[in-house]
C-alpha cells in the first residue's frame, strides 16, 4: 500500500492535514506494521484493512510468530 504516516504522530493529535497520506487500500484485508512506538494492537479505519501492530514492544518484547499473527486475526474477525 503507497504511503504512510509520519511516525510519532499518534491518532488523537494527528492533523487533518495527514489524512491524505494514510495507505490507499487496494484490496488487502491486513497490514502488518510495528514500530509504532503506542500500545495498539488492532484498529480499523472506515474503508481501509484492518492493522495489526507486530511491534514487539507490545509483546514483552517477544517476536510474534506467523500463527501469532493468524489468530489473532482470525480472534478479530469471528468476533
Amino acid at each position: 500500500m503507497p504511503g504512510a504516516i509520519p511516525k510519532g504522530l499518534e491518532e488523537q493529535n494527528r492533523p487533518e492535514g495527514y489524512e491524505k497520506l494514510r495507505p490507499i487500500p487496494t484490496g488487502e484485508q491486513l497490514l502488518l506494521h510495528g514500530h509504532e512506538h503506542s500500545r495498539w494492537v488492532m484498529k480499523q479505519y472506515p474503508g481501509h484493512p484492518l492493522m495489526l501492530n507486530v511491534a514487539c514492544d507490545n509483546f514483552k518484547f517477544t517476536p510474534q510468530s506467523e500463527l501469532d499473527i493468524l489468530n489473532r486475526w482470525q480472534q478479530h474477525s469471528s468476533a
